[in-house]
């Protein structure tokens, strides 16, 4: 459904339904307000609309319209009936499809999650040991530089003493 330029809605359109299948009588068009994050109207609000629709599954689309929205989307929806056996059996053969299928994808998610959990703790476990031994490193880098210190300060006093000697020695 489209709105003109004044806001006003235009009707809709008649869709044609799939064989064994009619809108339920008395039943129209009306604004789905429970689809996701949505404000009273039915709408949702987003910086485009590839933005919403790839928003509308994780409820990550706004319900408040700001200075940066300039898209917003409503859902529209109509009550439909089954009306004959083979459309039913071809309904439940979608669903059960559509539960294999979502049940199948719960699992690669379980999967996949369990996959993410197990990289983290690797990952805190490598960082640990990095950092344990970055420490090991440090105290042995400030070990060796006392070591060397002290090397130094002995190398200076023998200098010293060596000076001294050959002073000494100039002298007699």
């Amino acid at each position: 459904r489209r709105c003109t330029r004044d806001m006003g809605n235009t009707s809709f359109p008649e869709v044609p339904l799939e064989d064994g299948w009619q809108w339920l009588p008395g039943s129209d068009w009306a604004v789905d307000l429970k689809w996701g994050n949505v404000d009273a109207d039915g709408w949702c609000y987003g910086k485009g609309f590839h933005s919403i629709l790839a928003a509308i599954d994780s409820n990550a689309v706004s319900s408040v319209d700001t200075h940066t929205t300039i898209a917003r989307r409503r859902r529209w929806v109509r009550t439909r009936v089954c009306t004959s056996a083979d459309a039913r059996r071809t309904l439940h053969s979608r669903m059960e499809d559509t539960m294999f299928e979502r049940h199948s994808l719960q699992e690669r998610l379980r999967a996949k999650e369990a996959g993410v959990r197990a990289l983290a703790e690797y990952e805190a476990r490598r960082r640990a040991a990095a950092g344990s031994w970055m420490q090991a490193m440090e105290a042995k880098s400030q070990g060796l530089e006392r070591a060397l210190e002290r090397q130094l300060q002995d190398l200076r006093q023998l200098h010293a003493f060596m000076r001294e000697r050959c002073q000494a020695d100039n002298e007699y």
